[in-house]
């Protein structure tokens, strides 16, 4: 059976997956950092998902989730404009230092598949926002 590691699970796109991997019998391990939007996620199966309270920031962290995992999902990003434009330092913090994060963990723990989302604004940046998710696609290539 498929063990996943989903990065920034309690997210619109991460509870999505979350519900596809769930539904095909994998394994999830959701992590993120909002502690309600986790609590959401307690209706899965036990024997199929497990939370993961941490932030993508903290390698340690990250780390330990990755553990066992055949596959990680990263979603876990800052996303609204909003907030990334007022706080350039944060959004690198997490948007690039995490992304180092997860895919240095990736490797070391000898993940077989590893998936970045993304965004269509990364293409031709013309935010903070974009500019940070096409340093992650570029980390992720590497």
């Amino acid at each position: 059976m498929n063990t996943v590691l989903v990065t920034g699970a309690a997210g619109s796109l991460g509870r999505e997956i979350v519900d596809i991997l769930i539904l095909k019998g994998c394994k999830v391990r959701a992590m993120d950092i909002s502690e309600h939007g986790l609590a959401m996620l307690k209706h899965y199966p036990e024997d199929l998902f497990t939370i993961i309270y941490g932030d993508i920031r903290d390698f340690t962290r990250v780390h330990y989730a990755m553990q066992g995992c055949d596959t990680v999902i990263h979603c876990a990003a800052m996303k609204n404009l909003d907030v990334t434009e007022g706080d350039v330092p944060e959004l690198c913090l997490t948007n690039v230092n995490g992304t180092v994060n997860v895919a240095k963990s990736a490797v070391a723990c000898g993940v077989e598949c590893a998936i970045l989302i993304s965004t269509d604004k990364a293409v031709y940046p013309a935010s903070a926002y974009g500019a940070s998710k096409l340093l992650a696609e570029w980390i992720w290539r590497w």
